[in-house]
């Protein structure tokens, strides 16, 4: 799929997408696309990780194939400004650095286990300061 470019436009396919099972991404991994907000890492072949660590399910960024950033635990939450039940990951994990520790990705489902659209949001305090869109298509799908 080829997602639009334009926060209005993302904001309506946002709407449309599911909640997804967070067992869903167990074991997968997502090329990730950012959308709007900030550069695209993409031709970096950036990627999410997923796994489980007991009961927890977790995950980090990949740039390269070699560089591992951005530790988050997975789970359900609901995006208050847009009203609708997401996956969230929550970056305030202890590996992870200073610079994404405030990070919080709510994730839709656009088509089940493939394509997932997600807003990317800075903490602070009790409010989330929307950022921008990403995408993210399994990897087993290309």
């Amino acid at each position: 799929m080829v997602f639009p470019k334009n926060n209005e436009e993302l904001d309506k396919l946002f709407l449309q997408g599911r909640q997804p099972a967070i067992s869903d991404f167990d074991g997968d991994q997502y090329y990730v696309d950012i959308l709007t907000g900030l550069p695209s890492f993409r031709k970096l072949n950036h990627r999410k990780i997923f796994y489980t660590k007991g009961a927890d399910y977790l995950g980090n960024n990949r740039v390269l194939g070699l560089f591992n950033f951005g530790y988050f635990q997975v789970g359900e939450a609901r995006d208050e400004a847009m009203n609708v039940p997401v996956a969230e990951l929550n970056y305030s994990q202890p590996k992870t650095s200073f610079i994404f520790y405030n990070m919080r990705d709510h994730i839709v489902e656009i088509e089940k286990k493939s394509e997932y659209l997600g807003r990317y949001y800075l903490k602070s305090g009790d409010a989330l300061i929307f950022k921008g869109y990403f995408s993210l298509e399994n990897c087993t799908n290309k």
